[in-house]
């Protein structure tokens, strides 16, 4: 069962000021004026927070006294937010003006120095993702990960041969009847579309067939070493991040104090300081998991249905020849299209790869990690009493921060068990993989 669990992250800089002013007249004794600001309540927008959802996994402990093959794991979510930045201490600030009859009057303060108010500085909205689009990428993850991925894709380029040949090089040109610049440009982009989805992609394959064959009794062996067995595989995706940066004040501000004094400032000289927010959010995503997957012994005689199993999952492991769900997929036109905007053709490899090889995941996982944050800095100078740029107070930084772990099913994402057929419950029991519910 899950449990959540909240708890607050104060905001460890400093919250608490005292400032000292002192009057002075000739022939006068001094005044002296202490205010004391304890724990201001401006700083409770800065407090962070932290929620977190996970199970209790009491067998992990014991997970390699176990003889069956089993997910002890188990799904995960945190979101914290927290700040960083900003002076640790306090910040020492003093003024004096001196007026003609030589009477003065003095600030002293110390306490918080930051760019901006407390309650101005905001933290950003968390950058997560759906639970739909974590499926989506551990789909995708499974497939790139799969210890029956083939090697080569023989059964798809075969099929676009005899349905698209790519045309020669220099087709378009040749078809020109006249060689007016719509003409010519047309041509172009026709011969450069012929290149890119032709050719190249064409080229390809046939790399990728000829280095298959190359290794193919290396990929064998490999292939009948690890039937059986638990195979780990891991998939990263590219990380990706996003950055922009937006004045949030106008000019001519100087920077923040809990408590204030014209003292600071100078009297001829207006601020040319502004508040600037920097965003950034950067997003990492990887897959962990554990494949088993039967493949017949190399002494299956080929006039046994083992023997005939053997020969059809070793075609499909090294050149990708077999006649599945994904590879009468890939032979539609315009699938690839399709696939652009939803991954079926990667969802019904894993079909393909579960129906001949017997392939299920004794664990996978989908995680992520985000991180959204905005950074307040004050630009431009400010200036003091003797009219000379002031201290800056230095940047803080509000962080939005979340952790995923989702889990898989033996058959995939956005699967449960109680919706796996007879069929592929009989496929786990026969390989030694239990569930353990949460």
């Amino acid at each position: 069962m899950a449990i959540t669990r909240n708890r607050v992250l104060p905001y460890e800089g400093s919250r608490s000021s005292v400032m000292v002013q002192t009057q002075t007249v000739p022939g006068q004794p001094s005044r002296t004026t202490v205010t004391r600001r304890l724990n201001s309540s401006a700083f409770t927008s800065l407090d962070g927070s932290q929620v977190t959802v996970s199970e209790n996994h009491p067998l992990w402990r014991s997970r390699h006294l176990s003889r069956h093959l089993s997910d002890l794991g188990g799904e995960f979510s945190s979101k914290r937010r927290y700040v960083t930045g900003g002076n640790p201490g306090d910040v020492v600030m003093y003024g004096k003006q001196v007026d003609q009859d030589f009477s003065s009057t003095s600030a002293n303060y110390a306490g918080p120095f930051l760019p901006l108010s407390p309650t101005d500085m905001q933290f950003p909205p968390f950058a997560d993702s759906s639970d739909s689009d974590l499926r989506a990428l551990g789909t995708t993850a499974i497939q790139m990960a799969s210890p029956s991925r083939p090697a080569a894709d023989v059964t798809t380029f075969i099929g676009e041969i005899f349905q698209d040949f790519p045309k020669e090089l220099g087709h378009a040109f040749h078809e020109l009847r006249s060689f007016g610049p719509t003409a010519l440009a047309k041509a172009v982009s026709g011969e450069h579309l012929n290149v890119q989805f032709g050719w190249l992609p064409f080229i390809n394959d046939v790399e990728k067939i000829l280095n298959a064959i190359e290794k193919a009794n290396a990929l064998i062996r490999q292939y009948d070493r690890d039937s059986g067995r638990l195979v780990r595989r891991g998939w990263k995706f590219k990380p990706e991040s996003s950055y922009d940066i937006t004045p949030v004040t106008a000019l001519g501000i100087g920077p923040w104090t809990s408590q204030f004094s014209n003292l600071w400032y100078s009297q001829i000289k207006d601020p040319l300081s502004q508040v600037m927010r920097e965003h950034k959010v950067t997003r990492t995503r990887w897959f962990s998991g554990a494949f088993s997957y039967y493949c017949p012994p190399v002494d299956s005689s080929i006039y046994t249905t083992d023997g005939i199993a053997r020969k059809v999952i070793l075609a499909k492991k090294v050149l990708g020849a077999r006649l599945t769900p994904d590879a009468v997929w890939n032979l539609i036109p315009w699938s690839w299209l399709v696939d652009w905007f939803a991954n079926v053709g990667t969802l019904l490899q894993n079909v393909s790869n579960t129906i001949v090889d017997n392939q299920v995941l004794v664990y996978g996982y989908m995680m992520e990690h985000t991180v959204s944050s905005y950074t307040y800095t004050l630009v431009g100078p400010w200036f003091n009493r003797a009219g000379t740029p002031g201290p800056m107070p230095p940047s803080v930084t509000l962080v939005s921060e979340t952790k995923r772990r989702i889990q898989a099913t033996p058959y995939g994402f956005g699967l449960t068990y109680d919706g796996l057929s007879t069929m592929q419950k009989s496929i786990l029991a026969a390989l030694g993989i239990t569930h353990h519910p949460h």
